[in-house]
């Protein structure tokens, strides 16, 4: 009865061990992986331009900290990273990645929305490396505004008067007194009518 009991204490005694020493390993492998890992360290250029042609400079440029990063491996598509913009560098293992910032909500059809976007495709990490990426953002929408004739001749003929924008099941007016622009989706279809009452 005691060789039996002497017998299962070793063999609990021996599971502990196995077991101390799995974890050690664990441990060990843990730490090796966390070292040989790479990252990013990202800015965004200064010179996201805000011009007439672009959007109206009253709606000023988007401060940097308003700007989401998505970080995609280009071979398995999933995302090393996606939230808010950070300054300091962003963990992720060795391979070829897409790296995209954007800011605004990119609206089929909206009046003062300017969507703002930068990418850089084929950005490589490597083990324990920090890559530098700098990317340069513009307005990635499509802006439409409208400059009307004298409002004295309007008033001869028309009430009221206004353009209505049409993209898809969406619409907005572009009013004679407003400084407002319309901006869509890039690529999609658009289409203007003048409109008014007499």
């Amino acid at each position: 009865m005691k060789y039996k009991d002497k017998y299962y204490k070793m063999r609990y005694i021996k599971a502990i061990y196995i077991g101390l020493i799995g974890m050690l390993l664990a441990g060990c492998q843990a730490d090796q992986w966390e070292s040989i890992e790479g990252g990013f360290l990202i800015t965004l250029s200064d010179e996201v331009t805000v011009t007439t042609k672009s959007t109206p400079a009253e709606l000023g440029e988007p401060t940097t900290d308003k700007f989401k990063l998505k970080i995609v491996n280009e071979a398995t598509n999933n995302a090393a990273y996606d939230g808010a913009y950070k300054s300091g560098t962003i963990p992720a293992a060795a391979g070829t990645y897409t790296v995209t910032a954007t800011f605004g909500e990119n609206p089929v059809l909206a009046l003062d929305d300017p969507y703002y976007k930068g990418e850089k495709t084929g950005v490589v990490v490597k083990d324990g490396e920090t890559t530098s990426v700098n990317i340069s953002c513009t307005v990635a929408n499509a802006l439409a505004s409208v400059v009307f004739p004298d409002a004295t001749e309007m008033a001869k003929i028309y009430q009221s008067y206004w353009v209505k924008v049409a993209v898809e099941s969406y619409s907005t007016k572009l009013e004679p007194n407003s400084t407002k622009s319309a901006y869509f989706q890039a690529g999609k279809e658009v289409a203007f009518y003048f409109e008014g009452t007499k």
